[in-house]
């Protein structure tokens, strides 16, 4: 579940909200005749910005949010909801808005994160960028 606010409140000519993501994850592994199952909370992703700026045609939104490591997490298993570091996620999305009454959109949103080190085990997942579209 994701819980989103927006609010009319304009921070440079964008609406202000915030947003906090609970993400309830299932993992099922296989490999070879190694099988882990595991279902728990994984890590929260608290997002105290979010920006939105809408216009006729389209709209812009922005956001800074990050990954706490809340979720259950044990160095050594394969399965594991939570990801045992803390990371830094940025947004940024667009949607332009098509046809004579905005019957069509397209949409691109990308991410970039930041992930630091997890303490349990002294490793570092690599930063990534995640790009959407449609």
């Amino acid at each position: 579940p994701r819980g989103i606010w927006i609010t009319e409140r304009q921070i440079l000519g964008a609406n202000y909200g915030a947003a906090l993501l609970v993400p309830l994850i299932y993992q099922d592994i296989r490999a070879g005749s190694i099988h882990r199952q595991k279902f728990g909370l994984g890590d929260l992703l608290i997002e105290p910005v979010l920006l939105a700026w809408h216009r006729d045609r389209f709209d812009v939104a922005a956001g800074y949010g990050i990954w706490a490591p809340t979720g259950d997490f044990e160095a050594g298993q394969l399965a594991n909801p939570g990801k045992g570091y803390t990371g830094h996620m940025l947004t940024l999305g667009a949607s332009l808005h098509l046809g004579r009454e905005a019957s069509w959109t397209l949409t691109a949103l990308n991410r970039y994160e930041i992930n630091h080190e997890n303490p349990d085990t002294g490793t570092t997942t690599g930063n990534a960028w995640t790009v959407e579209a449609g």
